[in-house]
């Protein structure tokens, strides 16, 4: 029996594999396609498309786990369905219950892989993003993990975060004379940003520097003793000297690790803003493991009740099927939860659970049903 379990879960180990190459494929054409339209904006070009793309699709790939998962169990015992072998295992004594258990032990060893894989995924998406964002800039912002430069003129602004609840933190701005002299140093904890492309600062430092003529004679004496002038502010409204579009200073979410995310969630409860995009977000995330559990156990009883004449065709599209149904009715019915309770856990929970109950009770009926 050890035997047939081994055979089993490598069989399932390759249309795990099969399956994520395929979506792969699949959604980096996709992706792709939609970065190509901005091919031209500024310095992006090809190249970079092909490279962000890249870099963003383990991430991509992490989030579609639950369904790879799926449709790889789909996969593996659709193989066996063609050799006629799930036939065989049926009459050597394994229950649709215990190749259920199977599937479901398969599909929480491909998740830890995927655990593993989140660590390097979320810094490889958002270096995919900080790059697209710093070759469409339309006023030459470089973005990097460590924060945004941006120089125009005799003004450069640097900003310590992309992205603290959606607004920049660190924010520090300098202004130079003409001949390359610093004239105004501004420090702000973080910043809001209005409609008008007015910040808000708070908790502000501003000097402004003593400025010695260029044209002062080397050797001469000093033109006076004039000190820095410092000046602190609780808040204040500024307009920073940026000509073009306004730069976009949030990452996308799919590109935050889980701390990060947690952290917006923390920041954003403090200052009494709404959180509920990045709370949905972190449940949706740490939940992943029990998702792909779960549609695994819904999905294999499809698989496991067919009849010896059954295609492998048949089985693979009624798995397609209810991958596409599933995620459909999964995110109707999260949003619904959270409009009308404004419970992130409850509104990603819920659906889980349903379709858990529906499993169970699909593997009840299969377990039940002999061989025809």
């Amino acid at each position: 029996m050890k035997l047939i379990h081994r055979y089993l879960m490598v069989s399932l180990a390759r249309g795990f594999v099969l399956v994520t190459a395929s979506l792969m494929a699949l959604f980096g054409l996709f992706d792709f396609m939609a970065r190509s339209d901005e091919i031209g904006e500024a310095s992006f070009t090809a190249w970079d498309a092909v490279l962000v793309t890249a870099l963003a699709m383990p991430a991509r790939v992490i989030d579609l786990s639950p369904f790879i998962a799926l449709l790889g169990v789909v996969y593996g015992l659709s193989a066996f369905v063609r050799t006629h072998e799930l036939v065989a295992m049926r009459a050597a004594g394994m229950s649709p219950l215990n190749l259920s258990g199977l599937c479901g032990a398969a599909a929480l060893a491909f998740m830890a892989v995927i655990a593993l894989a989140e660590i390097g995924a979320r810094p490889l998406a958002q270096q995919s993003e900080l790059q697209f964002m710093t070759a469409t800039s339309p006023n030459g912002a470089i973005f990097t993990a460590g924060g945004i430069w941006i120089e125009q003129d005799d003004f450069v602004l640097h900003l310590d975060s992309l992205a603290q609840g959606g607004e920049p933190s660190g924010v520090r701005a300098y202004r130079f004379t003409a001949d390359g002299q610093l004239d105004t140093y501004l420090q702000a904890q973080r910043a809001s940003i209005d409609a008008d492309g007015t910040w808000l600062l708070e908790r502000v430092l501003e000097k402004r520097y003593p400025v010695t003529p260029a044209d002062t004679p080397e050797g001469s004496p000093s033109p006076g003793p004039e000190t820095v002038r410092t000046r602190r502010q609780r808040e204040r409204a500024w307009q920073p000297a940026l000509r073009g579009s306004a730069v976009s200073y949030e990452l996308p979410l799919e590109t935050l690790s889980l701390q990060e995310i947690h952290g917006h969630v923390d920041y954003l409860e403090q200052a009494g803003k709404p959180s509920g995009a990045f709370a949905l977000e972190f449940w949706h995330r740490s939940l992943l493991p029990v998702a792909a559990l779960v549609f695994t156990l819904f999905a294999a009883p499809f698989v496991l009740g067919v009849g010896p004449r059954a295609s492998m065709g048949g089985a693979v599209t009624i798995g397609v099927a209810n991958a596409l149904l599933l995620f459909l009715a999964q995110q109707l019915l999260t949003n619904s939860i959270f409009l009308a309770f404004g419970t992130p856990l409850l509104a990603v929970l819920t659906p889980l659970l349903a379709v858990a109950g529906l499993a169970a009770w699909l593997v009840r009926r299969v377990n039940g049903r002999p061989i025809r």
